[in-house]
């Protein structure tokens, strides 16, 4: 839902579909969010194709903790303000 609503948000500041998709590829955090849309579910299926299976709470857990990029993007973000300040 997160990036659905930045891509609608973009789509507004944009005007056109067009120049919203091109802000939207071109935005650090929301790059950043797509990449761990993507990246998260394949990490988890290789894992589970290497023999991985979470058969404790702890390795459940630990399966759990090592799934969660959430800071991600935000991270990103606060680094390319950080970047652009410095500029």
């Amino acid at each position: 839902m997160y990036r659905a609503a930045g891509y609608v948000f973009l789509r507004g500041h944009a005007g056109s579909t067009g120049r919203a998709v091109r802000a939207y590829f071109t935005h650090p955090v929301m790059l950043t969010g797509f990449a761990v849309i993507l990246a998260v579910p394949a990490a988890l299926l290789a894992a589970r194709l290497l023999g991985f299976s979470p058969s404790t709470q702890v390795l459940t857990a630990a399966e759990t903790i090592a799934a969660n990029l959430c800071w991600l993007p935000p991270l990103v973000g606060w680094i390319s303000e950080q970047n652009r300040s410095r500029q």
